[in-house]
């Protein structure tokens, strides 16, 4: 059985955003949102963003950030983030301890 999903102290404890996802459709959920809240097995109640309070509005596609302005494109991630944090234009972000990153292909 392949591994869903990991925690953010095994691997992603930075990410970036990755560009130009808004227009993929989850195959099996209705929301990226809702596929990760499936595969990770509780509801989103806050942004991943280590010190953010929002709420979660998508699950976003982020990769794990390999350098400052590097990243490694090799497997997207779904975490919950509020719309603020849910952009390229951030840059690199901390994530919350212990958050849940599910894999993006799984479906």
């Amino acid at each position: 059985m392949a591994l869903n999903y990991v925690r953010v102290s095994e691997v992603l404890l930075k990410v970036r955003n990755v560009e130009d996802t808004s227009g993929k459709a989850c195959s099996g959920h209705k929301s990226w949102l809702a596929h990760w809240e499936w595969y990770a097995g509780t509801k989103a109640t806050v942004c991943s963003k280590k010190d953010c309070q929002g709420s979660p509005v998508v699950g976003a596609h982020v990769v794990k950030a390999k350098l400052e302005n590097d990243m490694d494109k090799s497997t997207q991630f779904i975490v919950p983030l509020c719309s603020m944090h849910n952009s390229s234009s951030v840059g690199t972000l901390k994530l919350r301890p212990n958050t849940v990153g599910v894999v993006a292909s799984i479906a």
